[in-house]
């Protein structure tokens, strides 16, 4: 489940947490990060726009609804997951039994063809 507070994401939650009641499967409370702190909006607008090849004016609905998708705090997502905490529990649980660090990045690009640079 992502809360980022859009009217549409609201009922794919609910259906999610029918289906995962109906299932007995486990809830899982995640956000979507496109960006560090809420001030970074801004900035991944621009991105955005940039990359559409449009200006922030025409960009509509290319661009973020809301500053919503930031990397919250356990704290924060306890908060706007409160009405749901087994959700929290479960992705504490699932995020406790990773092994993935960013050291384990082959972040080589062995296999991938560059053009070389013509002067």
């Amino acid at each position: 489940m992502q809360r980022h507070f859009h009217r549409e994401e609201e009922y794919r939650n609910r259906v999610a947490i029918e289906i995962a009641k109906a299932l007995q499967l486990p809830l899982l409370a995640t956000n979507g990060v496109n960006y560090a702190t809420p001030r970074e909006r801004e900035l991944a607008d621009a991105f955005t726009a940039l990359r559409h090849r449009r200006t922030l004016a025409t960009g509509g609905r290319l661009l973020a609804r809301n500053a919503e998708r930031y990397l919250k705090s356990p704290a924060a997502m306890r908060a706007l997951f409160a009405d749901v905490p087994n959700a929290i529990a479960n992705t504490v649980d699932l995020s406790s039994r990773l092994e993935f660090t960013l050291n384990d990045l082959d972040t080589s690009f062995r296999g991938i063809p560059c053009p070389t640079a013509k002067p």
